[in-house]
């Protein structure tokens, strides 16, 4: 399989990248340090979850399979016991995954400032800082 040239594998400086801070039951999401904290969610949702995943280390491409093992609490095709079913393949997982940006993007939480990035297979993603 041949990886996407154009993915950045350089960690953004510690400075000028977005992160995730918990306080509480909710999840927010900061451009800088002094910057305003901007409210995604509750903590445990899977849009928060994904945000968080994206930017611990900020702008490193992920795979689907570790993007959605992080998200993967709040997905509702649990069967009776609680245990995920094993029918869930990649394309699900891709859809569930742009199921919770959707829902990132709603409301203009983002404020058009991240975008997020698939390579040419959908094998993995990242997040890119427009600023």
């Amino acid at each position: 399989i041949e990886e996407s040239e154009n993915i950045n594998t350089e960690p953004q400086p510690q400075d000028k990248r977005p992160y995730c801070v918990v306080e509480g039951n909710w999840g927010f999401l900061k451009f800088y340090k002094q910057g305003q904290k901007i409210k995604i969610g509750n903590a445990n949702s899977q849009p928060f979850k994904l945000l968080k995943s994206l930017t611990e280390p900020f702008g490193i491409a992920k795979s689907v399979y570790v993007v959605f093992e992080a998200i993967r609490e709040g997905v509702k095709y649990k069967s009776k016991n609680g245990v995920y079913m094993i029918g869930l393949d990649k394309t699900q997982k891709i859809k569930l995954i742009k199921y919770a940006i959707k829902e990132l993007q709603k409301d203009n939480k983002l404020q058009g400032k991240l975008a997020f990035k698939w390579d040419d297979l959908k094998n993995k993603i990242w997040l890119e800082y427009l600023g």
